[in-house]
């Protein structure tokens, strides 16, 4: 899909927002009102953030940063159905990003998941589209380009052990990528198989980790590539309701390109290899003035590694938010 060089992302961005907000507010009331087994659970937030490399630059001149928002919203609710087709649990979410800054990825994510349980294990099919924009408009003889992303999920989830402590989970994605006429040769498509472990330990300390493989197949083979990752952290219910969470995620990406030069002339990630690695810190404190709200903060260190010089960057990102989580109650809508 196309976008119009007039939809700003921005825009889109703080509707979709809105329309969601003014659909869920009328669980806001409810919500307060006590009762057991939330039926809807729904959790806003708005964020604002700084990187301080925008352009995944090397060391030097190039290196900027900017200012960036995120805002999201999600709602949940059990269907309580007894029609065997129905899914128990039916998510939906909004996520946006949008930079004060050209050579930024601008972005609104619209997604949804239809999970069923069994005595077995939960399984799950998820669909998500992205629109995204990367702003080059104050770069000489540079336009905006305009893409989006289509994402098909399927997965199963299985928890085991005392008090059901493990839980393991496998997933499969299939995704598109749609570029604007102009950059119609990045047109892509890829796969990947994704595989996840977690152990509820204790709250103190609750491990987990996953490993990824990608593989993007795209219309000029340039832009082919195949990716490895494996992440690992943990994640601490402290005392005050105080959350932290810790990770760690190494990339290893390898361009597959058949040769220096193909049909839409030469090729500039041939040969070439990534090595990237991320750090995330977490921490999330409640606030006492409303129920279900809570001021969350994160810093993420990224480093590449690659044998494309120009591909060798560093990044710092620090980012402050509020949440606010809350339910309606069986029987109450």
């Amino acid at each position: 899909m196309k976008l119009n060089d007039e939809l700003k992302v921005a825009v889109v961005v703080a509707a979709a927002v809105a329309v969601v907000v003014v659909s869920v507010a009328g669980l806001a009331a409810t919500a307060m009102a006590g009762g057991e087994d939330p039926k809807w659970k729904a959790n806003i937030k708005l964020w604002q953030g700084y990187t301080d490399n925008v352009r995944y630059s090397q060391p030097g001149p190039d290196v900027e940063g900017a200012w960036f928002t995120k805002a999201n919203a999600r709602l949940a609710r059990r269907t309580g159905s007894d029609i065997a087709w129905m899914p128990d649990l039916v998510t939906a979410a909004i996520d946006g990003r949008v930079f004060n800054q050209s050579s930024a990825r601008d972005s609104v994510t619209l997604g949804g998941r239809a999970v069923y349980e069994t005595d077995v294990a939960d399984v799950f099919a998820g669909y998500g589209y992205t629109p995204q924009r990367l702003r080059l408009e104050d770069r000489d003889g540079g336009d905006d380009v305009h893409y989006s992303k289509h994402v098909g999920v399927f997965g199963v989830e299985r928890k085991f052990g005392v008090s059901r402590a493990w839980r393991i989970r496998a997933l499969y994605e299939r995704d598109w990528d749609e570029y604007d006429s102009d950059n119609g040769e990045r047109d892509s498509e890829s796969w990947a198989g994704r595989l996840g472990l977690r152990w509820h330990y204790h709250d103190l300390f609750i491990p987990r980790a996953y490993f990824k493989y990608v593989e993007r197949d795209a219309v000029d083979d340039n832009y082919d590539r195949e990716d490895l990752r494996v992440e690992v952290g943990f994640d601490s219910k402290l005392p005050a309701g105080v959350e932290a969470s810790l990770r760690y995620r190494r990339s290893d990406r390898e361009y597959v390109v058949a040769g220096a030069s193909g049909p839409f002339g030469s090729n500039s990630n041939f040969g070439r290899t990534d090595d990237i690695d991320t750090y995330r810190v977490g921490l999330e404190l409640p606030l006492p003035w409303v129920d279900g709200l809570v001021l969350e903060m994160n810093y993420k260190y990224r480093t590449s590694s690659s044998s494309r010089t120009s591909r060798n960057y560093h990044l710092n990102e620090y980012g402050l938010g509020l949440a606010w989580g809350f339910s309606s109650k069986s029987g109450q809508g």
